[in-house]
């Protein structure tokens, strides 16, 4: 594995280099237009774009409580819900 400091947006790799884009917990963080343009450009033909995001279990008092709290504080950043305020329905 490589790794570089870069951005989603303006990775610096060769077009068609990567078998395999992964962003685990980050995608939201993006500017999306741009960083799926940069995505679809540096993936070989037959490339994939994993995105990962935790998924917490609310069934269970404790962490329902826990994401309740971490939302109710988040403002406009991402929540307990794993949502930015903006993006809530």
């Amino acid at each position: 594995m490589t790794t570089l400091a870069s951005t989603a947006e303006a990775t610096g790799l060769d077009a068609g280099s990567v078998d395999t884009v992964i962003a685990a917990q980050a995608f939201h963080w993006f500017d999306p237009n741009p960083a799926l343009a940069e995505i679809r450009r540096i993936l070989r033909p037959g490339g994939h774009l994993v995105c990962v995001w935790n998924v917490r279990d609310t069934s269970r008092p404790f962490m329902r409580e826990f994401t309740e709290l971490m939302g109710a504080h988040a403002g406009d950043t991402a929540g307990g819900d794993g949502m930015a305020a903006s993006n809530r329905p």
